[in-house]
């Protein structure tokens, strides 16, 4: 089965944020997005918006085209 892009975002997402050295909490705060939703997006393939796409990218401080 193929992964969707939601799929793959959420695992570019922890990859990033590890690589970062960040927690869940401390992505959330500098992305101003709940914990909660983070981990949806980077566990369950839950739906984001461009927009909170490159709120992450900007904390992580990466392009955005390294989530995709």
């Amino acid at each position: 089965m193929q992964k969707s892009i939601y799929d793959i975002v959420g695992e570019k997402v922890r990859e990033e944020r590890k690589k970062a050295g960040l927690t869940m909490e401390e992505l959330a705060g500098l992305a101003q997005i709940s914990t909660s939703f983070l981990a949806y997006i980077e566990t369950k393939g839950r739906k984001a918006s461009l927009e909170t796409i490159q709120k992450r990218a900007q904390a992580l401080r990466v392009p955005v085209y390294r989530l995709f």
